[in-house]
């Protein structure tokens, strides 16, 4: 008993002497604060005191600014992940694709009499689709009502990123204004046809290793662009085929054979992704529905001239 009482007075002592100690040790650096603060005049630690608050205020201002970028970048990404990618069928982004080719084909021959003018139609119809994909891509609001509009046409990409439209008619425009009125129709029904089933095969054999090659293009792709477009080409034969034409058929079609090879590797060789400018609120990209429509018609004009080009009826073909 003498032992633990000695123990616990022992004890007391040394828990006594440890919070002595350290109330020492809190009074003296009190002391020190104390002695800082009144070498520091009262207007700095005041101005101090203004500029923490201020640093504070400015980040949590910057900290709400980011919460709703990201809520906002979050709502696009969660949006743009609903919408099919390059990498799927999108069967029906590809039917609007021929079908708006031929309608515009057909507008260029049956209802503008005059190709000059179709031109500067096209022309600025390409510059007002330029304007609002400028214009939805700084504001989101309108971004969001052209993907409301054109959802079932529109791909994920599309979303921060011109869509396939601009280039689509911007090609056409080009066309039109480089060379006469049939290699214009032409090269018009090549994109609406080559295009899309390229792209169709390219997806459905993408399981191939051996077809794919590193652009992103399918060498079974190329293929089938390429037949298709000389399909219409043969077609576009056929209707040159009448006597009063005065147009050899073997020969017409030799020729457009060279266009539906001109057609396919203009279509291969553009890569996807395509190469875009690293530009949030501009990101011009090098796309196939400008490159293609361009490279055909031209090739058309080069190689089916010589065979009596101008004098091929387009109404037997357009309107099968």
């Amino acid at each position: 008993e003498v032992v633990m009482k000695a123990q616990r007075e022992g004890f007391v002592q040394a828990v006594c002497g440890r919070q002595c100690g350290r109330k020492v040790a809190r009074e003296r650096c009190a002391a020190a604060g104390r002695a800082s603060r009144g070498g520091v005049p009262r207007a700095v630690r005041a101005v101090m005191r203004r500029i923490g608050g201020d640093v504070r205020a400015a980040m949590r201002m910057t900290a709400t600014d980011g919460a709703a970028d990201a809520r906002a970048a979050g709502a696009e990404d969660l949006e743009a992940k609903t919408l099919p990618s390059r990498q799927s069928v999108h069967l029906a982004r590809k039917i609007f694709h021929f079908v708006t080719g031929y309608l515009i084909a057909l507008c260029n021959h049956v209802l503008v009499p005059s190709h000059t003018r179709f031109g500067l139609g096209m022309l600025a119809c390409a510059a007002f689709v330029m304007s609002v994909e400028v214009l939805r891509l700084r504001f989101a609001a309108l971004n969001k009502v052209v993907q409301t509009l054109f959802r079932p046409f529109m791909r994920a990409h599309e979303t921060r990123k011109f869509s396939g439209m601009a280039y689509y008619l911007s090609g056409v425009a080009v066309a039109s204004l480089l060379c006469d009125k049939q290699a214009t129709i032409i090269g018009i029904l090549l994109l609406a046809s080559a295009d899309p089933v390229a792209s169709l095969f390219g997806v459905l054999t993408k399981s191939h290793s051996w077809a794919q090659l590193p652009h992103g293009k399918s060498l079974i792709g190329f293929f089938a662009g390429g037949l298709a477009a000389l399909f219409v080409l043969f077609r576009l034969a056929l209707a040159a085929a009448s006597p009063a034409a005065g147009v050899d058929s073997a020969l017409f079609l030799q020729r457009a054979a060279v266009v539906a090879l001109c057609t396919a590797v203009a279509e291969f060789a553009v890569p996807s992704p395509q190469l875009t400018l690293r530009s949030a609120s501009f990101p011009l990209g090098l796309d196939d529905n400008f490159v293609l429509p361009v490279i055909a018609a031209v090739s058309a004009q080069l190689a089916l001239a010589p065979v009596a080009l101008s004098s091929v009826q387009l109404s037997r073909f357009l309107l099968w």
